[in-house]
């Protein structure tokens, strides 16, 4: 097969997955049909030929401010792609150039096209601005929280979703910041004239322009969460009033809604990824996945003996697990705590008198709460729980009854004596009307078994295992389905196995675990020693000075020293030495050499310091002028050393006329001979 074949194969096939549902555009006619009639005469907010106008330029147009080096922005080049996406992307052209939304532009900076495929495996084109939204100065205008969106629902008997036809096209790109939307392609550059999906400012900005819009209703009977609006009431008179001043506010807004996405006067709808109903929240059963349910397996009844996948869904999604908060009726917090994680249950009774859980809350601790008692354990999980739960809890007419596993909880808002931790966490407790009660862990489950849930499942940092594996060997059976109705369960697995099995298993663990916690010190030691420097013994000059000497002191020696040197000034005679460099270098003289005379070289002497008798021969010590380079030795006098200095020579005897050769020592002393010893 050709490289061309193959291309035409991949392009069919993915045109055969990816087919778009081709879906007519309906008629005014057709959309007032789907229309309930107390609606019926506010048709311009379902008109869809006015949704494909291009909007009027107003005060919410998008600008995008540019901080940073300009010289970033996006320069990008053409990728080839099929001949599929080919004709996608031309249609996508034709429509917008027609609706004026896009217009040709010659911007020297441009972002790539790519493609994201819809539920209905159609393709959507969309424009890749990240690098574009790296330099953007972002708007920090907040997105509503989901939870406050979904609490505002409690009480309410009708509800109606509204979804706008749309919405971002419905602002107008300020015209300072157009080419800064250009998107190239193999057919040439375009810039936006409207709003365009990926920039990181635009959620923002149009949730700014939605709040605006429905300033007069919001949290009264409607929530608009970007391009969703929700309306609920508690009759349907009121109902239909609420939705009749919210669409009028839509078309005074210029903005249309879609009618294959609407409901109206429902009990139940999906909303922002959940049900919506009048008897609970609970989860939507397209968006349920596996991940949710695995982490949900120890409160959902028989879980381990579900061998149907449709009847473990089913069982998930068709009661309520979560009830909205009601502020009238009495809030009941569950809490744990355990060695590395808080947690925490927030339920309350409902009409059936059954304790129906609210939310579930649980975090992980930081390495010094990890060293925390655990009564300050507990205590934590309480406050982590009150500030997560502030807006339900801070102002409920009841007082909300915590109950914990540590009965010396009961008496810590009584307690006279708290430590320095203590005292800030009682001024938080004491914003709220709470009552701690004690109950023991068998009773309180669901806030048990989020604790160990986290602790037996996390991935240790310094044996890269869980504690479960390190523990039993293998993995907790974490899947289910259709092809899982065979397996056996863990402890089935353990006691088929053999012991010989097994204790190399745990062998080959022990030494898994000594290798990844070498590897885990090794890479905390190669982190350290980026900021650790060696110390280095540098050689310095072995001696300071010189440094004149004051005095001798007993066998030490006082110097004159400099005021910046804080220490002693007295020293041992072994310290000092003499300095080198006195007289001064360069004035030291280079001793005499030696006299040259017609007999040879001879020495100039300097002193004669003693003299002897030697074998009946006379001998002078002496001291040459040259004392460096002849020793003080003893000589002969008969050797003609001393024939050019008998003036040093009379001086010494004058001096010392006892010494040998003196005027009273002339003759050398007689030598006494030893006698024979005779046998």
């Amino acid at each position: 097969m050709t490289i061309q074949e193959m291309e035409k194969a991949l392009s069919e096939q993915t045109a055969d997955n990816t087919s778009e549902v081709n879906i007519s555009v309906l008629s005014m006619e057709e959309v007032l049909a789907k229309v309930p009639m107390p609606y019926q005469d506010q048709k311009d907010a379902f008109d869809p030929v006015k949704a494909k106008q291009l909007p009027p330029h107003q005060s919410y147009d998008h600008e995008i401010k540019i901080e940073g080096d300009r010289t970033k922005l996006p320069q990008s080049r053409v990728y080839p792609i099929s001949n599929y996406k080919l004709q996608k992307r031309k249609d996508y052209l034709d429509k917008n150039l027609k609706k004026g939304f896009i217009s040709p532009s010659h911007a020297p900076y441009t972002s790539p096209v790519l493609f994201a495929v819809k539920p209905n495996r159609s393709l959507r084109v969309c424009v890749d601005y990240q690098k574009l939204n790296v330099i953007t100065k972002r708007n920090r205008y907040p997105i509503p929280p989901i939870e406050e969106t979904l609490a505002k629902v409690t009480g309410c008997k009708y509800l109606t979703k509204l979804d706008v036809i749309a919405a971002f096209n419905k602002l107008r790109m300020h015209p300072n910041s157009e080419d800064y939307t250009t998107f190239i392609t193999s057919m040439g550059a375009y810039k936006y004239h409207v709003l365009p999906f990926g920039l990181t400012n635009g959620p923002a900005n149009y949730q700014h322009y939605m709040n605006d819009v429905l300033w007069d209703h919001l949290n009264n009977f409607c929530s608009a969460y970007l391009d969703d609006i929700l309306i609920y009431s508690k009759t349907l008179k009121e109902h239909t009033q609420h939705v009749r001043a919210v669409l009028q506010k839509l078309i005074d807004a210029g903005l249309q809604v879609d009618m294959e996405k609407c409901k109206f006067h429902v009990q139940e709808t999906s909303f922002l990824g959940v049900l919506l109903s009048t008897d609970g929240l609970r989860m939507d059963p397209k968006k349920a996945f596996i991940g949710f349910c695995n982490f949900y397996r120890r409160f959902i009844k028989g879980f381990s003996k579900i061998k149907s996948f449709e009847l473990f869904k089913q069982r998930v999604v068709t009661a309520p697990v979560l009830q909205y908060f009601d502020r009238t009726r009495k809030a009941i917090l569950k809490t744990d705590s355990s060695d590395h994680v808080n947690a925490g249950v927030l339920c309350q009774y409902v009409d059936d008198k059954v304790l129906h859980p609210v939310a579930f809350y649980s975090k992980n601790m930081v390495p010094a709460e990890c060293n925390y008692e655990i009564y300050d354990k507990e205590l934590l999980a309480i406050i982590r729980c009150l500030e997560h739960w502030r807006p339900e809890l801070e102002a409920t007419e009841l007082p909300v009854e915590i109950f914990t596993d540590h009965k010396a909880l009961e008496h810590f808002m009584t307690s006279k004596e708290l430590t320095r931790q203590q005292v800030p966490w009682a001024k938080k407790l004491s914003e709220y009307n709470f009552k701690i009660m004690y109950q023991t862990g068998a009773k309180n489950i669901k806030a048990d078994a989020l604790t160990q849930f986290a602790d037996n499942n996390a991935v240790s940092a310094g044996t890269s295992m869980t504690l479960f594996f390190a523990n039993k060997g293998f993995h907790p059976w974490m899947t289910f389905g259709p092809d899982d109705t065979n397996y056996e369960t863990a402890r089935e697995q353990i006691q088929a196995a053999k012991a010989e099995d097994i204790t190399g298993t745990m062998e080959n663990i022990l030494e898994l675990m000594k290798k990844n916690a070498a590897k885990s010190q090794e890479t905390m030691k190669r982190h350290a020693d980026k900021h650790r420097k060696e110390i280095t013994y540098e050689i310095e000059a072995k001696m300071l000075g010189p440094f004149p000497i004051v005095k001798k002191v007993g066998t030490s020696y006082e110097l004159e020293l400099p005021q910046t040197m804080k220490v002693h000034n007295v020293f041992h005679s072994n310290l000092p030495h003499k300095d080198p460099g006195d007289p001064l270098p360069g004035q030291i003289q280079e001793p005499p050499g030696p006299i040259v005379t017609a007999d040879g070289e001879e020495w100039d002497l300097a002193d004669i310091l003693n003299s002897r008798w030697h074998y009946s021969r006379l001998q002078y010590r002496c001291a040459w002028v040259d004392e460096k380079t002849r020793d003080l030795e003893w000589y002969y006098t008969d050797g003609g050393e001393f024939d050019n200095s008998q003036d040093i020579v009379k001086d010494f005897h004058d001096r010392y006329p006892r010494k040998a050769g003196g005027k009273e020592n002339l003759r050398a002393p007689t030598q006494k001979k030893k006698k024979k010893r005779t046998r």
